[in-house]
């Protein structure tokens, strides 16, 4: 059962389903896909560089679980095979999309923007924020502009991000 049966534009369905256990090596795969460039350059080799990387992934996936408790792990698919991952935490007073990977030959495709729109979608029927972190750095922070969301504040890494549906003037066509 999916939690998402969409129909985009170029005819690709695109459909959540819950991430179950079988699916920790296709996120660890997912996340990896993030990272590798930032350690080609290390000169070590690529089964140390995968051993890193699950360190990395195993950790993160703890901080995720405890600092956002009940936090919900979804597996993307394109028709039908996975594509990446995203996860939601949804409490009575927001929601909270912690992360989402598409793997890089998925990317920038219109799939990542579709899922932030049905979050928003979400948000507005709930009336509730739908509130993000993203690194300074990292592009994405252009397409949650786009979509709607505002800066709420910023450090040295990072921006905090919110889309408000009480204050927030969204059109579906975005």
């Amino acid at each position: 059962m999916t939690i998402l049966d969409v129909r985009m534009a170029s005819n690709q369905e695109i459909s959540l389903r819950r991430a179950e256990l079988h699916d920790a090596e296709f996120l660890v795969t997912a996340y990896a896909s993030t990272r590798r460039g930032e350690l080609a350059s290390s000169g070590w080799s690529p089964s140390m560089r995968n051993a890193l990387l699950t360190i990395h992934f195993q950790a993160q996936w703890r901080a995720c679980k405890a600092v956002y408790p009940g936090v919900q792990t979804s597996i993307i698919l394109a028709c039908g095979t996975p594509i990446g991952s995203m996860m939601v935490q949804r409490i009575k007073s927001e929601a909270r999309l912690v992360d989402i990977v598409l793997l890089p030959e998925h990317r920038n495709r219109g799939i990542g923007a579709l899922l932030v729109r049905m979050l928003i979608a979400e948000s507005i029927e709930l009336q509730i924020p739908l509130r993000l972190s993203v690194l300074k750095s990292d592009r994405a922070i252009h397409l949650f502009e786009r979509l709607g969301l505002g800066l709420t504040s910023c450090d040295e890494l990072h921006c905090e991000m919110a889309f408000e549906p009480a204050k927030a003037k969204w059109a579906a066509s975005r």
